[in-house]
């Protein structure tokens, strides 16, 4: 009986410290994917001439569409640089993704200069057509 009085404190020692190590493995770490993309949209933001409350509001609405907490970008970031070598590697991607969306940009850009070039092509024929 004397034995099983003194192992409570050790069972309850060993229960308290696995709770607090599941307390800390609790980050939620935002997927390579997902955060290439919410990553990229940030710098986007940033990179933008608007004040900063308006960047800080278009942040906040961009964290609410992907059901993100500041935190959660926290962790992933603390995530990351706790391991360089991936950190390195999600840089590159990023950075690869923003030259991708830059050339969708500019071949948006082209289709959008050819079509009002072809319109306004068709508006001169029409006002040439006209007595």
């Amino acid at each position: 009986m004397m034995y099983k009085m003194n192992s409570f404190p050790n069972y309850l020692i060993i229960i308290l410290f696995l709770f607090i190590q599941c307390q800390k493995n609790d980050k939620k770490i935002i997927s390579e994917k997902h955060f290439i993309k919410i990553y990229t949209q940030i710098y986007i933001i940033k990179e933008m001439s608007i004040e900063q409350e308006s960047q800080s509001v278009l942040i906040n609405d961009l964290l609410k569409q992907h059901n993100i907490t500041v935190d959660d970008i926290r962790q992933t970031v603390d995530y990351y640089n706790e391991n360089p070598e991936k950190w390195l590697k999600l840089i590159e991607k990023i950075r690869i993704h923003i030259r991708e969306l830059d050339k969708e940009k500019i071949e948006k850009k082209k289709e959008e200069n050819i079509i009002k070039f072809q319109s306004d092509k068709g508006t001169e024929a029409q006002r040439k057509n006209l007595p």
